[in-house]
């Protein structure tokens, strides 16, 4: 597949770009063979049971990346990348600024430290020659602020090939491996339809929607990342912007109600045993379930938001 339709960085994105002096180095980083063997042998699989419903087009989970698949980083391999973190992430940048997004994944060989009988599915991560979602839980789980810019850069890269497939059925959707989690649209259908009675082309839509929709997923999940560093160092334009207004508002929606999570008043208040599952949000006041994120509407305007903050985060980290 070839990318048809060139795409130009704005300038004020292009000069944040030029921000990676720190990272961008060797052609080759020290980390780049190590990288590919954690991306594609991360140590951590599950298979995933429960599938989370959400809505077409793909809403801005808040905030954090949910579109992994059934393979995770281990304790023991996570916990090796945040010890060379300041080796890795240069192979990370690398591999962001590098990736072709119109090529599709190859299928990988299983993790040889895996015996078949220890687990029930293929002990495989991610084709680490395609852009991926373990890359985004390496951002998110070594709080990688100098990989913003090239992160900006892939995500204009990325909206523009989906821009160009949600306008034209025959384009080229951007490629990912490792989405999916059990997430899909529950509102493909419309009103009075039957599934297994649709016609052959009404199927064939359907089914390019749920592909769409996962692709749509992706995006917000890089947008989501943005956010979530933002947010963890309290950047104070981040903080009073119109997205936190929305997230705040629709956090206590969500939550506020429930019975059990009302009862908790401050991240202390949460057992230590449910503090994996429960959070408590210190600025809105209001604890959640972490693993059923808030779903902010997508908009232009609302990425526009994001990638302004985004930019403006990045340069005064870079100060």
């Amino acid at each position: 597949m070839n990318l048809t339709r060139l795409h130009f960085l704005t300038p004020r994105l292009a000069a944040a770009c030029l921000f990676v002096s720190p990272l961008a180095a060797a052609e080759k980083p020290s980390m780049a063979a190590k990288l590919d063997d954690l991306l594609r042998w991360p140590g951590d699989y599950s298979q995933i049971c429960d599938a989370m419903s959400s809505s077409f087009p793909a809403p801005i989970p808040g905030f954090r990346s949910i579109m992994h698949g059934e393979a995770s980083f281990s304790k023991t391999k996570l916990a090796f990348i945040k010890k060379n973190r300041a080796a890795i992430l240069p192979a990370v940048a690398a591999k962001l600024e590098s990736v072709d997004l119109t090529r599709e994944p190859q299928p990988q060989k299983p993790d040889p430290t895996v015996k078949k009988d220890e687990i029930d599915i293929d002990p495989i991560g991610v084709d680490p020659a395609s852009f991926n979602t373990l890359l985004l839980m390496i951002i998110e789980e070594t709080d990688a602020v100098e990989l913003l810019p090239p992160l900006l850069k892939l995500e204009e890269k990325y909206h523009a090939l989906l821009m160009a497939a949600e306008k034209n059925p025959g384009a080229p959707l951007p490629q990912t491996d490792g989405d999916g989690a059990g997430i899909g649209p529950g509102n493909l259908l419309k009103d009075g339809e039957d599934y297994d009675k649709l016609t052959p082309e009404r199927e064939q839509e359907i089914g390019r929607m749920q592909v769409l929709f996962s692709a749509q997923a992706v995006h917000r999940d890089i947008l989501a990342v943005c956010v979530r560093l933002m947010r963890k160092v309290g950047y104070d334009p981040m903080m009073k912007s119109n997205l936190e207004k929305t997230y705040g508002k629709l956090l206590k929606e969500k939550w506020s109600g429930d019975e059990q999570l009302s009862k908790y008043k401050s991240a202390e208040d949460i057992p230590v045993e449910e503090r994996e599952e429960i959070k408590f949000d210190r600025i809105h006041k209001v604890a959640y379930m972490s693993w059923q994120p808030v779903n902010i509407p997508y908009s232009a305007e609302t990425r526009k938001e994001i990638l302004e903050l985004t930019e403006a985060f990045a340069e005064s980290r870079k100060k």
